[in-house]
């Protein structure tokens, strides 16, 4: 019993490199105030103990002979190992040794985290497996960070686990291993609920976290979504050919979301929960068009977790404290969400995908899907620093949030991490990786093993200043 309260003890027990001072790598002298760059697990906790202050996480994978070099520097690289530092968990064995000679590949990913609740609820994930398949998740936590901890762990794992019995080459199949894949995290994330929720934890039946899961194999992009998390892609429009003759230049920037957000605001999703539970008409309720609620609790409509939304043993009983568990009067049918993935696949065009965007609702909050790709592309392509692609976003979303309440982006970043600062923004993840089949990113090998000690994109404010919202 005791190991399955490990989980919801970790936050009390545990530190992480922020702790120990590593040094941040900065590309806005905004982002780097008060802020400390983080290595290796991303899943750490501070201690109870520890000071509040503002935290700026950076998930960067390592060139192979640099892996065990965490030394306090940072690094990037194009080069991707076989585990990434983000996991810590061994390898598997290659599913698959042949991998398409034409396989488009990544060039660079990078990543950055900046929290609004405290502690930070988000986690990022990324690997790359034996075989070659290319993996991001990131996780927005909600009622707690213990099951985006668990899936940050697990889901990319068990994903490549499922993907060992799959052909390269069938679609349908990849799709299936990774929904497993998602469906064997819930199942472990529940178990772990049930033991703490039976000894009277009746918080944690409320704990949950939305997930999305790009999976790069071959020359196709398999994106697997359960919430409200997003996955774009930025890419150029190709140049449009009739009879052989251009009608236009081509080549202008492009957005195109690769998710759709499973939340209880989209019309969608709303007609979902409708049939599935007729004769509920408090299955869905909204404070605003922007702002409803499944069952009047909660905003996502798939993600891992929720017990309480999915099974009747975790509602709570009736007239008892909600710490021993929140009640739902009748009529309550569940389940009303899912851990179940919608899955879109993407066939790579190495002529005009660029790269993928995967970041939690904290960035699509404030920033349309196309302004954040022309931030992408400014910070890569016009002021030649790649590697500050999220930190731009992130720092576009500090002044928009800033701006929204007549402060200064300085005097938020000074607003402690909690309910105060969440209250002006939520947790922000964005991960950015670049797609090496694209001319735009050939550039990028340069960059291998190159260490980044206090790099500065010239223009990250102008970049998320100037973009036009759409």
């Amino acid at each position: 019993m005791g190991s399955a309260l490990a989980l919801w003890t970790a936050a009390a027990t545990s530190s992480d490199d922020e702790a120990a001072g590593v040094p941040a790598v900065a590309c806005s002298a905004a982002m780097e105030k008060n802020s400390n760059h983080h290595h290796g697990d991303a899943g750490g906790e501070p201690s109870v103990d520890a000071p509040r202050r503002l935290t700026k996480r950076r998930s960067i994978l390592l060139a192979e002979d640099e892996v065990d070099k965490q030394s306090g520097q940072s690094y990037y690289s194009p080069s991707l190992p076989s585990a990434a530092v983000t996991g810590g968990e061994p390898s598997l064995p290659p599913a698959d040794p042949t991998v398409s000679d034409n396989a488009p590949g990544v060039s660079l990913v990078v990543a950055s985290t900046y929290n609004g609740n405290g502690p930070i609820e988000d986690r990022h994930d990324i690997r790359q497996s034996p075989r070659g398949d290319f993996f991001v998740s990131v996780l927005d936590g909600h009622g707690g960070w213990q099951a985006a901890e668990l899936a940050r762990k697990r889901l990319n794992i068990a994903a490549q686990t499922e993907l060992k019995t799959s052909l390269a080459g069938n679609p349908d199949q990849v799709k299936s291993a990774i929904t497993q894949a998602f469906l064997r995290v819930e199942r472990e994330y529940l178990y772990q609920v049930k033991a703490a929720f039976e000894l009277g934890f009746g918080a944690v039946a409320r704990t949950g976290a939305c997930a999305i899961m790009a999976l790069v194999r071959d020359n196709r992009l398999f994106v697997a979504n359960a919430g409200d998390c997003r996955a774009v892609l930025g890419r150029r429009k190709p140049t449009r050919l009739v009879g052989g003759w251009s009608t236009g230049p081509g080549g202008d920037p492009e957005a195109l979301a690769l998710s759709n957000d499973h939340n209880a605001k989209e019309q969608a999703e709303q007609a979902k929960l409708k049939k599935l539970h007729p004769f509920e008409g408090d299955v869905f309720t909204c404070k605003r068009p922007a702002s409803c609620y499944v069952k009047g609790r909660l905003q996502p409509t798939r993600s891992f977790g929720d017990a309480y939304l999915k099974y009747p043993e975790f509602n709570g009983k009736e007239g008892t404290h909600r710490s021993a568990g929140r009640f739902l009067p009748p009529p309550y049918t569940p389940p009303y969400i899912t851990a179940e993935p919608e899955i879109s696949v993407h066939e790579i065009d190495q002529s005009n995908d660029d790269f993928v965007i995967l970041a939690s609702d904290g960035l699509w909050d404030h920033v349309t899907n196309l302004e954040a790709v022309e931030i992408v592309r400014k910070a890569a392509y016009s002021d030649k620093h790649p590697e500050c692609a999220s930190d731009c976003l992130v720092q576009r979303v500090l002044e928009r949030a800033a701006e929204n309440h007549g402060i200064s982006v300085e005097e938020l970043q000074e607003v402690p991490e909690g309910n105060r600062r969440r209250s002006m923004h939520d947790d922000i993840t964005c991960v950015v990786f670049f797609l090496n089949g694209n001319r735009n990113n050939e550039g990028f090998a340069s960059l291998q093993g190159s260490k980044v000690q206090g790099a500065t994109a010239p223009g990250c404010q102008e970049a998320s200043t100037t973009a036009t919202a759409q």
